[in-house]
């Protein structure tokens, strides 16, 4: 797309190429910073075409060298609302002559373009002024206790979100509702976590969030808790397209496999090996999808970090994405699943193990040692 002009904001691929109507070669200067602070200069030299246009190409993934997904940190801070300030920098672009003579009948006076650019690693069609609500693919799901809810959504007048979670109490069905109110600045970007296993009351059934602007909902999001035994689940932390926090638990088969790559020579007369590396990657199976888990796991795929999930709801292991398949053919005569194959990222892949013997008894004092 191209423009000749800029709106207050973008999500970084939407951003338009800039087209000016110029007589004279033109010096641009382009500016990225944040609070203040200049994170990045890049000068060139336009000459314009022979219909006497420039055009200023690929802003939107410039920008995005200068944005970054949220950190590991903010998915473990225990506090439930975070700020997250590195998701947003200032474009700014100067055009002026290239010669510094002003007195040319030809000279225009420079002109200056700038937006607000927010991360995104897809095109989204709307912008960050006018998308009210929580940057997520999901309206609503379906997902395992061990999940952590977590949503982000920019910052309105008078921003709060409503958690409302309905659980299962001596055969009736509760309701217990907590709100975060947020008086912090507009535009600016901010995280919000719910743990579902650290509730007490009982067996979660729902939970549902809302974003209210000035206690109008503009946005929800209702979770169903998944309660069931799963033979086997592998569940990822990740950021998602718009670089914000997200899960996704893939029920299917997880099939291991290990590679060894060697360096062999010979040495003092044998042939020995010189070097070792052991490469164990897992494929694992989603299980049954919808269109909106197949999108969020081509975010996974694409995603900057993206970690194993332990038990109890934190970070594991980072991982890396290293393939997908997925096929569909309509109509569908069988459930989509997608296949991914990942493996630990650190180089030094195997980590030691060994559970201890127990060398006590296995019975209390109340029984004798009989099966001992």
């Amino acid at each position: 797309m191209i423009s000749t002009s800029f709106d207050t904001s973008y999500f970084a691929l939407d951003v338009p190429d800039l087209s000016l109507v110029v007589t004279v070669e033109k010096r641009v200067t382009i500016t990225f910073s944040h609070g203040g602070e200049e994170l990045g200069t890049i000068e060139e030299i336009y000459y314009p075409d022979e219909d006497g246009n420039i055009v200023i190409r690929g802003l939107g993934e410039l920008a995005m060298s200068y944005l970054k997904p949220m950190p590991a940190e903010l998915f473990s801070d225990s506090r439930h609302v975070k700020g997250w300030d590195a998701g947003v920098v200032s474009l700014s672009i100067l055009v002026e002559n290239a010669e510094a003579d002003s007195t040319s009948v030809l000279s225009e006076p420079p002109v200056r373009f700038s937006t607000e650019v927010y991360y995104c690693s897809t095109r989204c069609n709307i912008t960050p002024a006018s998308f009210e609500g929580f940057l997520n693919r999901y309206s609503q799901r379906t997902i395992s206790p061990l999940q952590p809810l977590m949503l982000t959504h920019k910052q309105f007048s008078q921003t709060s979100v409503r958690w409302i979670v309905r659980y299962e109490n001596n055969g009736s069905i509760g309701e217990g509702q907590r709100v975060d109110l947020i008086s912090r600045t507009v535009g600016s970007l901010y995280l919000e976590q719910f743990q579902v296993h650290e509730l007490s009351a009982g067996k979660v059934l729902e939970v549902v969030v809302e974003c209210m602007d000035d206690q109008q909902v503009i946005d929800r999001i209702i979770y169903k808790i998944d309660h069931g035994h799963q033979r086997q689940q592998t569940a990822f932390a990740f950021t998602n397209c718009f670089g914000a926090w997200e899960t996704e638990a893939l029920t299917g088969a997880d099939e291991r496999k290990d590679e060894l790559e060697g360096t062999f020579g010979i040495i003092e007369s044998r042939y020995r090996k010189v070097h070792t590396e052991l490469t164990e990657e897992h494929r694992v199976c989603s299980g049954f999808i919808s269109a909106e888990q197949y999108q969020s796991l081509l975010d996974m795929a694409r995603s900057e970090h993206v970690y194993l999930l332990n038990d109890d709801g934190t970070l594991g292991e980072e991982v890396t994405i290293t393939g997908i398949e997925f096929s569909e053919k309509k109509p569908h005569t069988t459930p989509n699943a997608v296949y991914l194959t990942y493996r630990v990222s650190n180089m030094h892949q195997e980590v030691f193990e060994r559970k201890q013997p127990q060398t006590g008894r296995i019975f209390d004092d109340t029984f004798d040692t009989t099966f001992e």
